[in-house]
């Protein structure tokens, strides 16, 4: 009887671990992949992390925030971010050569900064 449940724990383990590795490697972000940095009006410094495949990361002043989910939109990357009262919307577009358009969203307040790809 252990050895059974043993089983079905080992192999619902190895399902879920399957699932979440295809629902992370979804999305493939191609040229757009790298480390970008810039700060916003305020002087709050954004770096973002885009990996070849998976869910992009950033910090905020220091600080590391959760993201929730990602998803591509031609050739735009869309974020949410969960905050206090609601999710963040974040845009990502390309804005040039190394350079990202990064467009925060959060009920009425609205940040438009330029990051620039670390070399």
């Amino acid at each position: 009887m252990k050895f059974v449940r043993a089983s079905l724990i080992l192999a619902t383990v190895c399902i879920a671990a399957f699932a979440n590795s295809s629902v992370a490697l979804s999305d493939d972000y191609g040229e757009l992949a790298g480390n970008y940095s810039g700060k916003n009006k305020q002087g709050g410094e954004v770096i973002l992390t885009i990996p070849n495949s998976g869910i992009p990361s950033y910090t905020f002043n220091g600080a590391r925030q959760k993201v929730a989910g990602a998803k591509t939109a031609g050739k735009n990357i869309d974020l949410v971010v969960p905050v206090d009262g609601g999710d963040a919307r974040i845009t990502i577009s390309p804005a040039g050569k190394n350079k990202l358009s990064w467009n925060f969203r959060f009920k009425n307040i609205k940040d438009t900064t330029i990051l620039v790809k670390k070399q």
